[in-house]
């Protein structure tokens, strides 16, 4: 008889690693957000322990909430597609926030085709935050 036994120094590790997005001439965008965790070392089940939601932060500093994205089976990724032409093209920064279900723990990463340039994903992590806190919402009205 074997006994596997895993090891890690991170109780959790939790992370956005890459977002993708595109914009047709009509406005109508495509999302790409890839995402990892790890519980004691053990690779975690993103579809059953996680949702993804992509929101735009206009440059003044504000948030929308685009859509709560689909996980793709077998692609190890959310997808979603949204009409943004109601964003300006200089507003436009894509941010996919994925969250723990039924808790508060969550990440985010900014698309690296924001309008005015990389954001840093800890400072995008404390505006959300702190947006969601003050909206009395819990994850974007849901």
């Amino acid at each position: 008889q074997q006994v596997a036994v895993s090891c890690s120094d991170e109780k959790f590790e939790f992370e956005v690693y890459e977002v993708a997005s595109r914009v047709n001439r009509k406005g109508k965008a495509k999302f790409e957000c890839y995402a990892y965790a790890f519980k004691y070392g053990e690779s975690m089940d993103l579809k059953e322990n996680f949702e993804a939601h992509m929101l735009n932060r206009a440059a003044n500093g504000t948030y929308t909430h685009i859509g709560e994205m689909k996980y793709k089976n077998g692609g190890g990724y959310w997808k979603g597609k949204n009409w943004v032409s109601d964003i300006e093209e200089d507003d436009r920064c894509f941010i996919c926030s994925v969250w723990s279900s039924n808790s508060y723990i969550f990440t985010s990463m900014g698309d690296s085709d924001c309008a005015y340039g990389e954001q840093d994903s800890d400072m995008l992590n404390e505006e959300i935050w702190e947006w969601v806190s003050r909206s009395g919402n819990t994850r974007f009205g849901n």
